[in-house]
C-alpha cells in the first residue's frame, strides 16, 4: 500500500485505571502510539435494541505494523473515537495492521 492513502493521524490509546486522592478507580486513556492510518467506512447500519434507536458505524483502519495493539484500547481521530473490535496482520510479515473497528457515538 502506497503511504500517500493514509493521510489521517491518530492517537491509539490504552485504557488506564488510577485511584484518585478520595480512594476512588478513575478511568482515563492514555496515548500508546501515533500512527498515520487510512480509514474506509466499511458499512453503516441503524438498529433497534431494547426499544432504542442505536446506529453502528464500521470501519477498518490501516496502519503499518505496531506491535502490542489490542481490541481493549481504542482510537482517538481528533476527538471522534474507534473501538477496537480486531487487530490483524494481513501479510504475517508485521508490515501492516488492519484495525476493525466501530465508532463510539
Amino acid at each position: 500500500m502506497r503511504s500517500g492513502r493514509r493521510n489521517s493521524k491518530v492517537l491509539i490509546e490504552n485504557h488506564t485505571e488510577t485511584i484518585n486522592s478520595v480512594g476512588e478507580p478513575v478511568e482515563t486513556w492514555s496515548t500508546y502510539a501515533t500512527a498515520w492510518v487510512e480509514i474506509k467506512t466499511q458499512s453503516g447500519k441503524e438498529f433497534i435494541q431494547a426499544k432504542e434507536q442505536n446506529s453502528e458505524l464500521t470501519h477498518i483502519l490501516t496502519t503499518h505494523y505496531i506491535s502490542g495493539v489490542t481490541p481493549k484500547m481504542r482510537i482517538n481521530n481528533g476527538g471522534l473515537y474507534y473501538n477496537i473490535l480486531s487487530v490483524f496482520d494481513p501479510t504475517t510479515r508485521k508490515r501492516e495492521l488492519k484495525l476493525y473497528c466501530n465508532e463510539q457515538l
